[in-house]
């Protein structure tokens, strides 16, 4: 993925990058079905739930074990990482409401704008400097321990690639 500025991604980590491309799509299939006026609330509360079930909660947790510390050692990522995990609560309450099949249609409108600049500000505002901050050694043992919390929990490299399904057409 290259949303960062033409700084190329560092392997290390690319699996997260990959998979905010996925949240990415999420969001376009949502904002998509919103335009059509037939906005289908239980399909996208199962759509919500899937994903974070799949993907996205191994993903938040992934950053908030391996990748957040080595930011925040980080002295001008710091307030950004601290940002970043009151993020994370906000849109797991969000995934919550969509495993309860209770998100209305102006919370996964919401939903959808959250997640969407959360992933922004992750490729665009800690990546990058992150990569020019830290040695490449360390950054070689950011990616094996992303590599080894992946297979410990999702039994491969990465999590499951699993793409956000289209709303039927009404």
């Amino acid at each position: 993925m290259r949303d960062n500025g033409g700084m190329r991604r560092d392997p290390a980590l690319i699996p997260l990058s990959q998979q905010h491309h996925d949240a990415l799509a999420l969001c376009v299939y949502i904002e998509r079905a919103a335009k059509s006026g037939h906005l289908d609330l239980a399909h996208w509360n199962r759509e919500v739930a899937a994903a974070w079930q799949s993907e996205i909660r191994w993903h938040f947790q992934a950053e908030e074990e391996v990748v957040f510390p080595a930011a925040q050692r980080v002295s001008e990522l710091r307030l950004l990482v601290e940002g970043l995990l009151v993020e994370h609560a906000e849109l797991r309450r969000f995934f919550d409401s969509g495993e309860k099949n209770a998100l209305t249609a102006p919370d996964l409108h919401r939903f959808r704008e959250r997640l969407h600049d959360h992933v922004r500000k992750e490729e665009r505002q800690l990546f990058p400097p992150l990569q020019t901050a830290l040695p490449p050694e360390e950054l070689t043992a950011i990616g094996a321990a992303l590599q080894a919390f992946f297979e410990r929990h999702t039994g491969g490299p990465a999590c499951a690639m699993r793409h956000p399904q289209p709303q039927a057409k009404p």
